[in-house]
């Protein structure tokens, strides 16, 4: 999957603990491919996303710099106090070469979920059968793990997905992209 990491601030290049943070972020990442993939149904899901938190926190080591590690569309970010957020653009899953919203990130996470990337992968435990009514669900807070739990329960669920993680996730936010839209 594609990764991409991106460090700012004043001094980073002259850091000399930048770049053993991220070789550490690459390692671990590349460590985590070669043991789960996210394409086998026998895979350890939540362990992955848990890897992809850890990895970030080597970033919290160096110094004060703003951060962006972004895999395979699950973003985790931070912008130190007084620096430019970090703009993220929500994929049309109808066509994927637009854009419908672009959420700043400060911190934390903020997690997609829909059929666009991997097709009908979500099951609806009630039922057995894949949710059609949304297409995607993209889900922002302050740990990117949580964003991506309720965004995949919320494709499964259905129903108002704004009004059910607010009120299970004050911290969190929601955009949806309904089937009829």
């Amino acid at each position: 999957m594609p990764v991409s990491l991106h460090i700012r601030g004043d001094g980073v290049r002259a850091d000399p603990a930048v770049e053993p943070a991220v070789a550490a972020v690459f390692t671990h990442l590349r460590a985590v491919g070669r043991l789960f993939s996210t394409y086998r149904p026998d895979s350890q899901i939540s362990r992955i996303r848990r890897h992809v938190d850890n990895a970030v926190e080597q970033l919290a080591r160096p110094g004060p710099y703003d951060h962006y590690l972004n895999a395979g569309g699950d973003i985790a970010a931070a912008a130190r106090p007084g620096a430019t957020a970090w703009r993220v653009g929500i994929e049309d899953p109808r066509d994927r070469t637009r854009l419908l919203s672009v959420r700043e990130l400060r911190g934390g996470g903020l997690a997609t979920t829909g059929t666009a990337a991997r097709g009908a992968r979500i099951v609806d435990p009630r039922t057995g059968g894949h949710p059609t009514a949304i297409r995607s669900v993209t889900v922002s807070g302050p740990r990117l793990l949580w964003a991506d739990v309720y965004a995949t329960a919320a494709i499964a669920r259905s129903g108002d997905v704004e009004r059910w993680i607010r009120a299970r996730a004050p911290d969190y936010e929601a955009f949806t992209v309904l089937r009829a839209s």
